[in-house]
C-alpha cells in the first residue's frame, strides 16, 4: 500500500529526491578521472582529506538541485536531512 503525502514538505521532498537520484547516475557512469575533475570543478573543495573529499562530493550532488530547505549531510544513512 502506498503512502500519501503527509504535509507540504513530503510533496516538495519527492522532486529533490527524484533530481539528486539523477545526478547521482549521472556521476555513476563517470570514470573516475572525468568524476575527480567534474568534483573539483563544481565543490572548489580540495582533496586533500577524506572528510574534504565527502564534502566536494555532497556539494557536486547538490549542485543545481533545489532542496527546498533541506541540506544534504553525508550520513550512513542517506544524504538528506532537514535544515
Amino acid at each position: 500500500m502506498m503512502d500519501i503525502p503527509h504535509d507540504t514538505a513530503d510533496l516538495m521532498l519527492a522532486p529533490v529526491v527524484l533530481a539528486l537520484d539523477a545526478r547521482l547516475e549521472k556521476l555513476s557512469t563517470m570514470r573516475l578521472d572525468e568524476l575527480a575533475k567534474d568534483i573539483a570543478l563544481t565543490s572548489n573543495v580540495p582533496d586533500w582529506t577524506r572528510g574534504l573529499r565527502e564534502e566536494g562530493l555532497t556539494r557536486t550532488v547538490a549542485d543545481g538541485v533545489d532542496c527546498h530547505g533541506w541540506e544534504l549531510k553525508d550520513r550512513p544513512w542517506g544524504l538528506l536531512v532537514p535544515a
